[in-house]
């Protein structure tokens, strides 16, 4: 079953020439006489070649998590690291991308982690090569790294020894309206492998979520909460790349490879909507721009000549600091190892901070989404994206807070408004009210409930703990289904204005039917006699197709 895609992955990449420095890896295998391999390799040239069935890959169990939109050359993708193995081998443990991600879309990858560059002497371990997070102790400053020049530092992973970060993959989602995946770990050590080769230990363990969403299969939202007994100044690390690089030149010095000039990945840079020079910086120098902003701004040109925007959006708005680093891509000789930007949003110390990543790439083309940052009332920070077919509001934080018109106790909430709410993920949360509406309301908080409604028909589905009952105001239902059976344990309360479900809460899915629906209400009352001729304003409200 799986020969068709291999071998269509193994044509697709022997077919392309985009990337000048990429080629195929031999090794032994280099050597040996094509007559021999005939005689023990199947001719596979009548296996049709087939694309994968699945497009994502989210897996509790697995340490590698790709989201991918669909097999299109340009297709987003977006992979996270969830380490869980102890292996014993310090090319896996020592490289300290644990809860990293890196970024494809619109045929360029736009942030990537440093790869392995051995010609220039990083070999891409540590905090600073990852799109990852860093700490900074305001009691006791850590030491300035030499392969950063920070005294921010970052999770420590592990090493041959054992793992120091253990992930949790905590939920996974993968539904047609959204694909989500939320991940904790307990960060006591981090990256100091010049004075503690096995992590410095943090005064305090800090509780760490990083969740991936793709609602839509349209852009990709970031949610990272750090929670702490102690304050700490938290940072998150991005790294702007494109698969188009200015190379490195090196020559042949009596039969040895010199570098004579380090390349660039081809890109310019904005910090909100200030142009930021990046190339002109020292290497490996942490550098104060004296700029605060939400917006990282990207612009570069894809391997198949298409000008492309990432609009990296984030709130809360942050101090950025940034350098000039090294890091590995488009190949793996010298050539390919180039300078990138590296971009810390950096916040004031705190015991705790919440923070929402929206990833909104282009192309020129295209009209691009929009992001601004929307007031919160209560704790934690909250965006608004548009496009020109809807508007998402996505928020993160603590406790009972509102925002643009909504209020919520849950941790994480997505919204997607197209003239009504019809679609809206909680995520450690037992209601949504939107001015006085309850959304939905459940008699106890949920690990996560996400819904979306098309017409007369509701999908969600919720997972929790026990048993709950589940209100909807203005949701009216002539029939429920659960897991795909006929479902009765539900009413309609308040004159037939309010469903309520009563379900147990491992996980489930729910959809419910409406039909069509016309209420029709007396808009001012007035007593009459009987042989009185009145007109009386109405009020008529239709739900149903058409």
């Amino acid at each position: 079953n799986e020969k068709g895609p291999v071998l269509n992955h193994i044509d697709r990449i022997e077919a392309a020439k985009i990337l000048p420095y990429s080629y195929i890896l031999g090794g032994n295998m280099g050597t040996i006489k094509s007559t021999v391999l005939y005689s023990v390799v199947e001719n596979d040239s009548s296996v049709p070649r087939t694309f994968p069935t699945m497009t994502s890959h989210l897996d509790p169990n697995a340490f590698f998590q790709v989201f991918r939109e669909n097999w299109n050359n340009d297709s987003d993708w977006l992979s996270l690291i969830t380490w869980n193995k102890i292996t014993q081998e310090n090319r896996d443990m020592m490289h300290n991308d644990q809860m990293s991600f890196e970024y494809y879309s619109r045929g360029d990858l736009l942030l990537a982690d440093a790869g392995e560059p051995k010609y220039l002497g990083s070999y891409g371990m540590n905090d600073i090569h990852h799109n990852t997070i860093a700490l900074e102790d305001p009691r006791s400053p850590f030491p300035v790294s030499s392969w950063s020049g920070s005294t921010s530092q970052g999770i420590s992973k592990g090493n041959i020894n054992g793992l120091a970060t253990p992930v949790t993959v905590a939920t996974i989602v993968q539904l047609p309206w959204i694909q989500m995946m939320q991940t904790k770990a307990s960060i006591t050590k981090i990256v100091d492998i010049t004075t503690h080769p096995n992590g410095r230990t943090l005064t305090s363990p800090i509780a760490y979520e990083r969740t991936i969403m793709y609602p839509e299969s349209d852009y990709f939202v970031i949610i990272d909460r750090m929670e702490g007994t102690q304050s700490w100044t938290y940072r998150n690390i991005f790294r702007p790349t494109s698969l188009m690089a200015t190379s490195t030149l090196d020559v042949n010095k009596n039969g040895k490879y010199e570098l004579e000039e380090i390349g660039h990945v081809n890109g310019n840079l904005k910090l909100g909507t200030i142009p930021y020079n990046w190339q002109a910086l020292p290497q490996k120098t942490e550098t104060p721009t004296g700029i605060t902003t939400n917006s990282l701004v990207w612009t570069t040109k894809n391997p198949y000549g298409k000008d492309v925007q990432l609009n990296l959006y984030s709130a809360p708005s942050s101090e950025i600091l940034i350098e000039k680093n090294t890091g590995r891509i488009g190949g793996l000789d010298a050539k390919s190892e180039v300078y990138s930007p590296v971009v810390w949003f950096r916040t004031p110390a705190a015991t705790s901070e919440y923070r929402v990543t929206a990833l909104l790439s282009s192309y020129s083309t295209e009209t691009a989404k929009t992001a601004t940052e929307i007031a919160v009332t209560g704790t934690g920070h909250a965006i608004k994206v548009s496009s020109p077919t809807a508007d998402d509001f996505i928020y993160t934080g603590k406790g009972t807070s509102s925002f643009a018109g909504f209020t919520t106790d849950a941790d994480t909430v997505y919204i997607r408004k197209n003239g009504s709410v019809n679609e809206y993920t909680l995520i450690q949360g037992s209601f949504l009210k939107e001015a006085n509406v309850s959304k939905v309301n459940i008699t106890q908080k949920v690990d996560f409930l996400t819904l979306k409604q098309e017409g007369n028909t509701i999908k969600f589905k919720v997972k929790g703990q026990t048993s709950a009952d589940i209100r909807m105001e203005q949701t009216f239902a002539t029939s429920v289904m659960r897991d795909g059976s006929t479902y009765t344990q539900w009413v309609m309360e308040n004159n037939s204005t309010t469903l309520k479900i009563s379900t147990t809460l491992s996980e489930h899915d729910f959809e419910i039917s409406s039909g069509n629906r016309l209420i029709i209400t007396p808009i001012s009352n007035k007593t009459v006699n009987v042989s009185e001729q009145l007109t009386i304003p109405l009020k008529v409200t239709y739900s149903g197709p058409g």
